[in-house]
């Protein structure tokens, strides 16, 4: 069974091997996986690898993003498997067969697919000509990237955790979701250089395999605690224990739902993430408590409230709505105002009433 820190990659996102080795002594055993990016890897070369394989036994991720011919990836890919590297990434870009190639030359590394970096907001995409201005928004297009990794044999893909949770809904354990833009609760989320930014305990529930957390643990005065610190984070919403262990009951309830052969599962929204991770397609999310974004969500009688977005993309298959839409002045007219917003939120577009 997997630790809490098993789920940590840590980037070393330095400029020296000097500088990687340090952080590499003080952590190696607090974080799953070390990541090494283009800059470090063109100034420290495949020697790196070797030493933190060697010394510490810890596997590395090698994140390259490479994109080119697929004869060319082929190859690459075939250098990197002979490094050792535990994981190693590839552009989705425009070409099924560049991510067949690298699947193909890869050997015992995993390749993961980048679907959209988390630097990019759909306004970029645009701008590049990528998406036009009829086009349904960014979840949309990372899901279509998703499906490309998935059929060419990808382990896995790099998304945010905003799209973690319906990329496991649709693949469940078939596809890895490794999610950078990670900021602890404690530390407070900070956008800075990445647009799509969530809580390590709020990535879990979405279904993240893995979340790359590094300037939070880098920076700190102490970064062996506050790697302690975000484990701590990941363990509790593993455990549930931010909800007195409510979550863990849930997906054992689950598990007996499953086990019995039934359709699926009624459930919150909240714990909804966790069930299609697990399960996907073979087990309905069916959701009450949901409150409408344009009614505020007041929780009343119901304390695991979300708006019609959260659920769906939390992988939730159908949502109980009644109040909001029983006691509006036009019922009809409340039952189409919801449906905008669940549209909305399949189409991985931002709400607005007046669109």
């Amino acid at each position: 069974m997997r630790s809490p820190s098993d789920y940590i990659i840590f980037p070393l996102d330095v400029a020296s091997r000097e500088e990687a080795q340090k952080l590499v002594g003080i952590l190696a055993g607090q974080v799953g996986m070390f990541k090494i990016g283009l800059e470090l890897f063109i100034r420290s070369g495949p020697d790196l690898i070797a030493w933190i394989r060697s010394e510490y036994g810890s596997a590395v991720f090698l994140d390259l993003k490479l994109h080119d011919i697929p004869a060319t990836v082929e190859r690459a890919m075939r250098g990197v498997s002979e490094l050792d590297a535990a994981l190693a990434t590839v552009h989705c870009g425009e070409s099924p067969r560049m991510l067949a190639a690298a699947v193909a030359g890869a050997g015992q590394t995993g390749v993961l697919g980048v679907t959209v970096l988390t630097s990019v907001a759909i306004e970029d995409l645009r701008q590049a000509g990528v998406v036009g201005d009829e086009d349904q928004g960014l979840e949309n297009l990372v899901l279509h990237r998703a499906q490309m990794a998935r059929d060419a044999g990808c382990a896995g893909v790099v998304c945010s955790a905003r799209e973690a949770g319906r990329i496991k809904a649709r693949w469940g354990d078939a596809l890895l979701a490794v999610t950078p833009g990670i900021r602890p609760a404690w530390e407070g989320v900070d956008h800075q250089d990445q647009k799509r930014v969530v809580t390590p305990a709020e990535a879990i529930r979405q279904g993240s395999d893995y979340l790359v957390i590094g300037r939070p643990i880098r920076d700190a005065d102490r970064p062996a605690e506050a790697a302690r610190r975000v484990a701590d984070e990941i363990g509790a919403a593993l455990a549930g224990d931010d909800d007195q262990g409510l979550e863990k009951l849930v997906l054992r309830r689950a598990q007996m739902a499953r086990d019995a052969g039934c359709a699926g599962v009624v459930c919150s929204a909240r714990e909804a993430g966790r069930i299609k991770a697990r399960w996907g397609d073979a087990l309905l999310a069916v959701t009450p408590g949901i409150r409408p974004a344009w009614e505020g969500v007041g929780h009343q009688d119901q304390k695991r409230v979300v708006t019609p977005a959260d659920a769906i993309r939390q992988g939730s298959d159908d949502l109980v709505i009644g109040r909001p839409i029983r006691d509006a002045p036009r019922p009809a007219e409340a039952a189409r105002r919801v449906a905008d917003e669940i549209e909305a939120a399949l189409a991985g577009a931002p709400f607005s009433e007046e669109a």
